[in-house]
């Protein structure tokens, strides 16, 4: 993004609208189509990053071109089941939360899983935030 825009957002029928501040007023700038249904994103190094179903994870740039991708398909196993919401951390942590497995699973910038919480804490994740490096605030359904 450059640093007019301030956020970008997921739109239905596979895309992503970057938004800037004119004045005092938040407009709509401009828009990228991508070849999945984008259902969580957030900013990572100047790219963005991710979930979509059918379920995975990408980094994409701002025009939409592929960095990284990792899902059922590219995995040795099944990593998603129903991943939604995710949030980068200023140390290089995306992590994501799954829905469907009760999970949050902490990857690296090339999408390599480094950990996943699961347990009694992490029940049908539905937000997350980054509070500081090594802190994470979710809240469950």
């Amino acid at each position: 993004m450059t640093s007019a825009h301030l956020a970008a957002t997921t739109l239905v029928n596979k895309h992503i609208q970057f938004l800037k501040l004119h004045g005092s007023s938040l407009k709509a700038d401009t828009t990228v189509n991508v070849d999945v249904d984008v259902i969580g994103i957030a900013g990572y190094k100047n790219n963005l990053v991710v979930t979509y179903d059918p379920p995975g994870v990408r980094i994409i740039s701002k025009d939409g071109t592929l960095i990284h991708k990792l899902d059922n398909t590219t995995a040795e196993r099944e990593v998603f089941n129903n991943p939604r919401w995710i949030v980068t951390t200023s140390n290089g942590s995306i992590y994501v939360t799954d829905w469907g497995t009760d999970e949050i699973t902490r990857l690296d910038c090339s999408l390599t899983i480094l950990q996943t919480f699961s347990g009694s804490m992490v029940k049908s994740p539905c937000g997350i935030i980054n509070l500081n490096r090594d802190q994470l605030l979710v809240c469950n359904h």
